[in-house]
């Protein structure tokens, strides 16, 4: 479980490296928003201030397997999420679209709600931070000031696993995939050319906006795409935006989150400004 404490230290200070330490190589079944197996439906909808600036968390208890909607065991495994910087107007932006506007589109559907992000790797086994999952992240990933990774927003897509359901497809630019393979290699991989070889194939960055067991039409991509871009949000193939449009951020925070419990519980235990 965790709790939402205000007043937390600061993340410490920038380093001016990636720091790449290997981890124990464990695979296990995906989970966050590479998953592509059972449906996953949170039981409560969090208040959408839950999900605003100043990403402020704690961790209170275990990371013990948690179990599904549909009754089934998770082998436990945890995400590092990229977040926009709490102060970007695309952070209350995404917030807003996940919670009021793209489920506006959707009248039959309760999709859960969760914080705009970008994963940069799944499948990292807890015991790689153990009870410290704050010293971990903070030994393991950094980036350098010159080194900021862009999130560039693509085009909006729909695919049929239920955690790609409606996401907004992003650039593999080379900054953010190196940010992802450190992510990897340190969290889940073996050796480097593992998470290198992970990347190049496998790594398909994406902004979720909506989690469901549903059908969308391209008519309806359409409409939603319409709705993003009359809300400033641009795409690298939109011809003619609108002044002031917002096409994604730059930097941001990594989150270490624990993807095998419940949506409603995906909440960080630990972070790490860029």
């Amino acid at each position: 479980m965790m709790r939402r404490e205000e007043g937390l230290a600061e993340a410490p200070g920038r380093r001016v490296k990636i720091a790449v330490k290997e981890g124990d190589g464990r695979e296990g079944a995906e989970n966050g928003d590479d998953a592509s197996g059972p449906s996953l439906r949170a039981a409560t909808q969090p208040a959408l201030a839950d999900f605003r600036p100043p990403y402020t968390y704690v961790a209170t208890g275990s990371s013990q397997p948690s179990v599904t909607a549909d009754g089934h065991q998770c082998q436990a495994r945890s995400s590092l999420w990229l977040v926009p910087p709490a102060d970007a107007p695309i952070a209350k932006q995404l917030s807003e679209l996940i919670a009021v506007a793209i489920p506006a589109h959707f009248a039959h559907l309760t999709p859960p709600q969760f914080a705009p992000h970008i994963t940069l790797t799944s499948e990292i086994d807890p015991q790689s931070y153990g009870n410290e999952p704050q010293e971990w992240l903070n030994q393991q990933i950094s980036v350098s000031p010159a080194s900021q990774p862009p999130v560039i927003f693509e085009t909006l897509d729909t695919e049929q696993p239920f955690f790609r359901k409606l996401t907004i497809r992003v650039e593999k630019h080379p900054l953010l995939t190196e940010l992802a393979r450190a992510c990897r290699a340190v969290g889940v991989a073996k050796d480097q050319s593992v998470a290198q070889k992970w990347v190049e194939d496998e790594y398909r960055p994406h902004c979720s906006l909506m989690y469901a067991d549903t059908s969308i039409s391209q008519q309806k991509l359409g409409e939603v795409k319409i709705a993003l871009e009359d809300v400033q949000i641009k795409f690298k193939d939109t011809e003619q935006p609108r002044a002031g449009s917002i096409g994604g951020w730059v930097g941001g925070t990594v989150w270490l989150v624990p993807t095998d419990r419940d949506i409603s519980m995906w909440q960080p235990i630990a972070t790490r400004d860029l």
